[in-house]
């Protein structure tokens, strides 16, 4: 499939978080700020999606990292479908994404 460049982009700071942390460590939240502070656009992304969820509202530390969740899976979900298509990145790349999904969208088949 056809994706932008913040797409690309934002899948691949959307990744690289979720590769490096596990959705149960203690300090995913913190974890989770630290990784916004360093990724504008992704944060930029993440903030515009809570304000559409949950205006004026501030959420805390399970509540975003639920947010976090429903956020990837939605921006990911192009890349995942892609694992079947023949357009489908390397395999280096496809066993980062399954990875990645097998550990925070159990529920989503790759």
């Amino acid at each position: 499939p056809n994706t932008t460049t913040l797409e690309r982009t934002v899948a691949s700071a959307i990744l690289s978080f979720c590769l490096a942390t596990h959705p149960q460590d203690r300090d995913a939240d913190v974890k989770l700020r630290v990784h916004l502070q360093r990724g504008p656009m992704l944060a930029r992304e993440f903030d515009m999606y809570l304000m559409a969820l949950l205006p004026s509202i501030d959420i805390g530390p399970k509540d975003r990292l639920q947010a976090w969740k429903a956020f990837s899976l939605n921006k990911l979900q192009h890349i995942i479908k892609a694992l079947h298509d023949d357009t489908a990145p390397s395999s280096v790349e496809r066993v980062a994404i399954k990875s990645c999904a097998d550990c925070w969208f159990p529920e989503v088949v790759v």
